[in-house]
């Protein structure tokens, strides 16, 4: 495993997003790890604290931050206090159909680009994405 975790070409083509990924992790891992990380902040934190810890975590800017827009139906965000915890979600019903953040992830190239980076970035110590290897979205 520790051998593995120094072999940038096996990093890289782990990447959850790369288009040339040589290990396939399914489309689902990354927006069930997202949510995942939701339902923690939102455990302890009122949504509007929950989506800035996450953008916070993910080191994602304004042009890629997400809103709850990205993360719940608009019926539901519209009714949803950012001053209010939010419902937990299912993770089972995240990774068996679409959801509003599959779909952001899939027409967000700089939301890619971002979590790409992170991905590659922490799991090569000093490494930067833009090495000869990286994960290419």
């Amino acid at each position: 495993m520790m051998a593995a975790l120094k072999n940038v070409e096996l990093i890289a083509a782990s990447c959850p997003l790369s288009m040339s990924r040589g290990v396939r992790i399914g489309d689902e891992w990354l927006p069930a790890v997202l949510y995942s990380l939701l339902n923690m902040c939102c455990s302890v934190l009122p949504l509007e604290g929950a989506l800035e810890l996450l953008n916070q975590l993910l080191r994602l800017q304004s042009d890629s931050a997400l809103s709850v827009h990205h993360l719940i139906s608009h019926s539901c965000a519209s009714s949803q206090s950012p001053l209010r915890p939010l419902l937990w979600i299912s993770l089972a019903d995240v990774q068996s159909r679409d959801t509003p953040l599959s779909w952001h992830l899939s027409r967000s190239p700089a939301l890619r680009e971002r979590l790409s980076t992170l991905y590659f970035t922490t799991l090569t110590p000093g490494g930067s994405k833009d090495q000869d290897i990286g994960c290419q979205s």
